[in-house]
This record gives structure tokens, sequence and C-alpha cells, in this order.
């Protein structure tokens, strides 16, 4: 997934929500995001490679992390996103919204191979 137009603000806030989630893990993390607690300390220490490497799981990953963060039953408290990922809660969710039709390409490339 191609993420070269974002600020490197808005790449590293990517990542700061990966990490957040990492940390954060619990019982119900495999069902929100539909990966393993493994796979997401894979694509932190790949990097932004991984991105390129592991597209679909990237994509998510970093979907599934922004919108629990912001907007799910676990999310944080809006002035807590961003000392959590560098964004204020607004940036973030327009940040989310700037990636859902990229990783919905991603989604829909994988199933037309």
């Amino acid at each position: 997934m191609d993420i070269s137009d974002l600020s490197s603000t808005e790449q590293n806030s990517l990542r700061r929500a990966l990490a957040y989630w990492v940390l954060h893990w619990d019982w119900e993390c495999p069902t929100l995001f539909g990966l393993e607690k493994a796979e997401f300390q894979a694509l932190l220490d790949a990097w932004p490679q991984c991105l390129a490497l592991q597209e679909k799981i990237a994509a998510l990953a970093i979907v599934g992390a922004l919108r629990e963060m912001l907007h799910g039953a676990s999310a944080v408290n809006r002035n807590s996103v961003t000392s959590l990922v560098g964004l204020s809660y607004t940036e973030a969710c327009a940040l989310l919204d700037r990636l859902l039709p990229r990783i919905d390409q991603c989604l829909d490339n994988e199933n037309a191979v």
C-alpha cells in the first residue's frame, strides 16, 4: 500500500497506531482486526517496507488499528489521540477517510488474483 504521498507525521501516526495495539492487545483484538498480535508486531518490525511486502496484512492492520482507536468499542478518549499518534482526533479521522479507498483497492486487487 503506497503511502508516499502522506506527510511524515501522517506516516508515523500509522506506525504509532499499530504500536498502540501491540501494547494494548487483548483477547478481542484478533476478532477486531482479523490478525494476530504477531502479525502486528511483524509489521512494526518491518516498517515501512511491510507496506509493499505484506500489502494486504498492512492494509488490514492500519485500517483496523486506526478505526478501532477512533471509533470502536475500545476507542480512546478524543483528547488522548494526539499524544498517542501525533495527530488530532479530527486529523486522524480525515486520514482514515483518505486511506479507506486505498485499503479497498488492496483487498480488491488480491481478490482479482
